[in-house]
């Protein structure tokens, strides 16, 4: 329902998953909480900043596949993240660039073309309640964002007065990200790393690794020959962050990423 004098955002179509984020949770972890947040956090705080917005501004989290928003109030906007289209009234548009979106645009976010999420951010940023300090939607627990859900076609979303008036401009090209098919990552040891046999440790370094569609925002699954051995399953509970590696019980790795 459209409130008089509001500034409003309504969702016309939502990605695969769609949901309300910020920085996330802080201090949380204590209680058994995840911190959730944006998945991407560079891309996240840029669309803010371009946006005229804190860095840590609510703003919504694009999976993968197109969506299309309409204003119901003149408004700035950003979009980062991900490679692909963008047009905002039928006019084609740059990503990582400030916009400026009368009342009534449609601004549609065509699918990621390399990379997988996107971030919009419009000036005020999104307006939900706070749950344990934050907007962010955990979807595992089910609280935060909108109703802890994702975000459905037909929902509008309340924006926030713009803190500051945003200039046009762009991120210069070299700040922008770069999403290779392959990447090569650095790690470190954790805490458990010498539970896995010189021969797991050994594969794991030399093992070529692919993203699982069974991915989700609490990690991602690393598809490739299991490590020998398999991983112990009798490891005490204890504090994870995201970043880090976890090996399930048949020796396949899993990176841990916001919503751990």
């Amino acid at each position: 329902m459209s409130h008089a004098g509001a500034r409003l955002v309504r969702i016309v179509k939502p990605s695969i998953l769609s949901t309300v984020q910020d920085c996330g949770r802080a201090h949380v972890a204590g209680f058994g909480v995840s911190p959730s947040g944006a998945a991407d956090w560079y891309s996240a705080r840029a669309a803010n900043r371009l946006a005229g917005n804190d860095d840590c501004a609510a703003l919504i989290e694009l999976t993968m596949t197109d969506a299309v928003f309409e204003t119901l109030a003149d408004t700035i906007v950003a979009v980062t993240g991900a490679e692909g289209p963008l047009s905002i009234a039928a006019r084609p548009s740059n990503r990582w660039s400030t916009h400026m979106a009368a009342a009534g645009s449609h601004i549609a976010v065509g699918a990621a073309q390399r990379g997988f999420r996107s971030y919009v951010a419009f000036a005020g940023g999104v307006e939900v309640p706070l749950v344990l300090g934050s907007a962010a939607t955990d979807l595992g627990g089910g609280f935060g964002g909108v109703q802890g859900r994702a975000l459905r076609a037909g929902d509008e979303l309340r924006l926030g007065p713009p803190h500051s008036e945003a200039t046009p401009h762009a991120y210069v090209q070299e700040r922008i990200p770069r999403w290779p098919a392959r990447a090569v990552l650095r790690i470190l040891p954790g805490p458990h790393a010498g539970m896995l046999s010189d021969a797991a440790r050994a594969a794991f370094h030399a093992t070529e690794y692919t993203v699982s569609s069974r991915s989700t925002r609490q990690g991602l699954r690393l598809d490739g020959a299991p490590l020998p051995g398999g991983a112990h399953t009798g490891v005490t509970s204890a504090g994870a962050c995201a970043g880090c590696v976890q090996i399930t019980s048949v020796g396949v790795p899993v990176l841990l990423l916001s919503e751990h």
